[in-house]
């Protein structure tokens, strides 16, 4: 199972079994995760799971790259996200 399968799953309320988690998180250690995917704030994880729980909450027309800018406060590429 890769991240973006696991998150698929995540925002679909499923679960995750043990081993699953321990090979997501063997890829995000591992450095197989881009910084978009695993998207430490404001990435593309936390966008999927907000736009899973309400898109009301996501300004999509300002979802862009941090482009590694860290006064940003984003990390990764949001734009990339979908429910």
């Amino acid at each position: 199972m890769d991240i973006k399968e696991a998150l698929g799953r995540i925002v679909g309320q499923l679960d995750l079994t043990t081993d699953e988690m321990k090979a997501v998180m063997r890829e995000i250690m591992t450095g197989r995760c881009t910084d978009a995917q695993i998207g430490a704030h404001a990435g593309a994880a936390d966008t999927a799971l907000m736009l899973a729980v309400d898109p009301a909450l996501v300004r999509s027309d300002r979802l862009h790259s941090s482009g590694g800018e860290a006064a940003t406060g984003i990390v990764g590429d949001p734009s990339r996200a979908t429910a």
